[in-house]
């Protein structure tokens, strides 16, 4: 009995232990990713974001700060410099810019003034109260100008504010010979964090120099996001809940770290395009990891805007009303009739009816066409009809084929000078040849997504005739001129 008792002691022993041996041998899992943040071709393409050893920023990325890493592909001369962005980018409604911030949250943005020598941080937050941070409850946008009086670091420095309601046209005095410090309470719920620049203090020089300034432009209606997965992307701690306390690491702000800001992760999962995004043009449903490609990475369902109003939900008015001279929101979510009345006309872009989304142009080239022309059998236009529109090659793949041939166009626009009933003509030679299969839309200014989404002629758009967020907003490459951003 008791030798039968070793050989089965011995026996579990070996089988754990080959076990143990199984796991070590095993490859570490790898998190899935959809194209083109993968490259079946690449085998190393989780690289282009990561990091093993001494990685600059969380999560062994490859670049501090997230906005950084994605910019560091996003560019005119990455990797995806066929979506490109840049700090210019960033949004100044009414003034520059043609993006949503990714710098900015409930308590607004900080800018440093241009000729600024302080090495310390100026970073801008809401108070807490009762476990929840107490929004901003400033009725306009507002802009603060904080400069410094008495030089120094954090807790001897001391700063005198401002406010104004109307752009800078008029100034209201906040406060003055306040101490720098964390937590510093503006006014309408806005507070302030000071970090020095240094971790030997005193530092040489100071961390905030006499007479260096910083604005803070903060908007109402903005909330922290309910949704747990997008409000935890906006705090250093993945977990953390919103009344995190406000840390001087002593070495200066963790840019990794956004502190209640939106940055890119914030409303884009970079792994995974599951969730459906508002656009007509994108593959309709999932098709698995590695796949679906042109689904625009939502980090949650955003179909009805939802991501969208999720953080500006004070706009989540859903009832048509008389303009009374009050600040009112727009109706979203209001089904609007497709025809003009005198109090429901539906805009159109340049170039008419056939310039709304619902009857934006997209297809295959049926055939093989040449530098100038493209042919789709399947179409039936009228003659010229699409003449002054432009013509965008697209190639947004279900898969990771996109590296295939028949891309090489992808990106290229074309004004076209000619159409018949299924091929269209533009006079700028592309750098390759149509190829069969070039995916393509044609839209009036070459941006379907900035088009108004109404219904069209008493059927039912994408957006089943709704006026949505993005019916009017584009979140990024807004164009309601070249300088001005639409106002998200």
């Amino acid at each position: 009995m008791k030798n039968d008792i070793n050989i089965a002691g011995k026996a579990a022993m070996f089988i754990a232990l080959l076990c143990v041996a199984v796991y070590l041998a095993a490859p570490p899992a790898v998190h899935a990713s959809d194209p083109p943040h993968r490259s079946d071709s690449d085998p190393n393409w989780c690289a282009n974001c990561h990091k093993q050893h001494n990685a600059p920023g969380g999560d062994v990325t490859a670049a501090e700060g997230n906005p950084n890493l994605c910019m560091s592909c996003h560019n005119v001369a990455g990797i995806a410099k066929n979506k490109p962005f840049a700090s210019a980018d960033l949004a100044v409604p009414g003034t520059s810019g043609i993006s949503h911030r990714w710098d900015s949250g409930p308590a607004g943005y900080v800018t440093s003034g241009g000729t600024n020598t302080s090495t310390g941080k100026v970073i801008s937050g809401l108070v807490v109260s009762g476990g929840q941070p107490a929004y901003f409850t400033g009725q306009s946008v507002r802009l603060y100008e904080i400069k410094i009086t008495s030089q120094g670091d954090v807790s001897s420095a001391a700063f005198d504010w401002k406010y104004s309601d109307d752009d800078g046209s008029a100034w209201t005095v906040g406060g003055s010979g306040v101490l720098t410090g964390q937590g510093i309470v503006l006014n309408d719920n806005l507070k302030m964090l000071f970090v020095n620049g240094c971790t030997s203090i005193p530092c040489s020089p100071a961390s905030f120099i006499l007479n260096d300034t910083w604005t803070i432009k903060v908007r109402p209606g903005i909330t922290f996001p309910a949704t747990l997965d997008l409000s935890k992307r906006m705090f250093k701690d993945p977990n953390a809940p919103y009344d995190i306390p406000d840390m001087d690491t002593g070495i200066g702000v963790v840019q990794g770290s956004t502190y209640g800001k939106v940055v890119c992760s914030t409303c884009h999962n970079q792994h995974l395009q599951t969730n459906a995004p508002l656009d007509p043009l994108a593959p309709s449903t999932y098709a698995g990891a590695g796949t679906s490609a042109g689904r625009h990475f939502q980090r949650i369902t955003n179909s009805s805007n939802q991501m969208c109003l999720d953080c500006h939900s004070p706009r989540r008015i859903n009832s048509v009303r008389t303009w009374t001279g009050s600040r009112l929101s727009h109706p979203v979510e209001v089904a609007f009739p497709s025809s003009n009345t005198p109090t429901h006309s539906v805009p159109k872009e340049p170039g008419g009816a056939a310039a709304q989304s619902s009857k934006t142009v997209s297809g295959s080239a049926t055939s093989a066409g040449s530098t100038t022309t493209l042919a789709d059998t399947s179409k039936s236009w009228a003659d010229n009809e699409l003449v002054g529109m432009t013509v965008t090659f697209t190639c947004w793949c279900a898969n990771a084929s996109c590296a295939n041939t028949s891309c090489v166009n992808k990106g290229e626009q074309r004004q076209i000078t000619t159409n018949t009933a299924n091929q269209i003509t533009w006079a700028s030679a592309l750098p390759n040849a149509v190829s069969q299969n070039d995916r393509y839309t044609i839209d009036a200014d070459g941006n379907p997504t900035n088009n108004f989404r109404y219904d069209d002629n008493g059927t039912p758009s994408f957006t089943q005739g709704k006026v949505l967020c993005m019916s009017c907003h584009s979140p990024h490459w807004a164009d309601s001129n070249q300088n001005t951003y639409d106002g998200l």
